[in-house]
């Protein structure tokens, strides 16, 4: 008996490739593919996978390096961003630059996940309790017939990726159950504060009663830190945050709403903020940092990690000065009026996202303000 090939619309419904209008596959159908290959061939690199991806779009008559990998990269990032899939290190670690792209953070509303490393590794299945919706989580195989007959309609977008069911969805029978905290996982503050300090539970003074580890904590934390750091002469390469949370944010690099140099209208305090990259480095580049001003001449800086350590020093500023930062809930529609950190944009990346906008289930939109205030000292403004 002879084997009759698929045409190219047969592989395309097979593989779920078919093209959407603008001549890639939808994000969930590219999820489904990354799942399942990740599970197979865990750990694994973004190399190897898309080899692998590449060469099943080829053969599908499809354009790879201009229309389709790209959709494979924002997914993949949400696969990580959503928990899905875990980026960890493992060995040794090796230069593969299509594992490692910087994030600038001038676009923080969709900024990448955080790289924690090379290889990527299926999480175990579980399911997320939001409100009256459950989120089925993890990138281990599971019966997909039995999960697509449960799976509610997907969203469009990024947010097809996500797997939504309803409380009594049998399908998920058996598999474990976490709170929207525990998803959430260990507050990614604190890890700061270990980072900078590693005995952080106990009093930089000698004391016996354990330091507070709150939000407001890391402020106090920071302040002490970049108070240690010897005085600069001021320039106009430097930038703070300033003006009143649910303002315009603006950006860094563009130094427009909130950003501002540091000019005599500034008064004299601690501000997050930037500096322009040093001679010799890119110099649209800039980088983040705490900044003491001390008056309109001097200043100390102390440079941060990166710009998810900044996102939540900017957090914990506004809890400690009693200037919390804001969302604003304006018809079901979440608005962040401030960069957030990426473990605070996982939440973000339960609704169908534009921007510095997400629209959520109805369903779980109260379980997600209660994370945001609870995790990220947000106030949230309804109008």
């Amino acid at each position: 008996m002879t084997a009759t090939p698929l045409t190219v619309e047969e592989l395309r419904e097979e593989l779920g490739l078919t093209p959407l209008d603008d001549g890639a596959p939808s994000h969930g159908a590219l999820a489904r593919l990354l799942r399942l290959a990740i599970a197979r061939w865990s750990p694994t690199s973004r190399s190897e996978l898309y080899r692998w991806l590449g060469d099943l779009v080829t053969l599908a008559e499809l354009d790879w390096p201009e229309q389709v990998k790209p959709r494979v990269e924002e997914t993949l990032d949400q696969l990580i961003r959503l928990g899905d899939v875990e980026a960890v290190s493992i060995g040794e670690r090796t230069d593969d630059p299509d594992d490692d792209n910087p994030d600038e953070g001038d676009d923080p509303a969709l900024s990448r996940p955080l790289r924690r490393g090379l290889n990527l590794l299926a999480t175990p299945p579980r399911v997320v309790r939001l409100g009256d919706r459950l989120l089925l989580c993890g990138g281990a195989e599971m019966n997909d017939a039995q999960l697509d007959a449960a799976t509610l309609p997907p969203e469009p977008g990024l947010a097809g990726v996500l797997r939504w069911f309803t409380p009594d969805a049998p399908a998920l029978r058996g598999l474990p159950q976490v709170s929207a905290e525990e998803w959430l996982g260990y507050p990614d503050h604190r890890r700061i504060m270990d980072r900078r300090a590693p005995r952080a539970d106990e009093d930089p003074k000698g004391g016996s009663e354990p330091v507070k580890l709150d939000l407001g904590a890391l402020w106090a934390q920071l302040q002490r830190e970049v108070q240690a750091q010897a005085p600069h002469e001021v320039s106009g390469e430097l930038r703070v945050i300033v003006g009143r949370p649910g303002d315009f944010f603006g950006s860094a690099k563009q130094g427009d709403g909130r950003w501002r140099p540091l000019t005599k209208a500034v008064p004299a305090g601690v501000y997050c903020g930037a500096r322009r990259a040093p001679a010799g480095a890119n110099k649209e580049r800039w980088r983040p940092v705490l900044i003491e001003l001390l008056d309109d001449r001097r200043a100390r800086i102390l440079d941060l990690y990166d710009w998810d350590e900044l996102a939540w020093a900017q957090l914990s500023r506004g809890v400690a000065t009693g200037a919390p930062e804001q969302v604003r809930l304006r018809e079901g529609v979440i608005v962040a009026d401030v960069s957030l950190p990426h473990q605070l944009q996982r939440l973000m990346a339960l609704g169908v996202r534009e921007g510095w906008r997400s629209r959520p289930p109805p369903e779980c939109l109260e379980a997600i303000l209660t994370s945001l205030k609870d995790r990220g000292g947000l106030t949230v403004v309804s109008q």
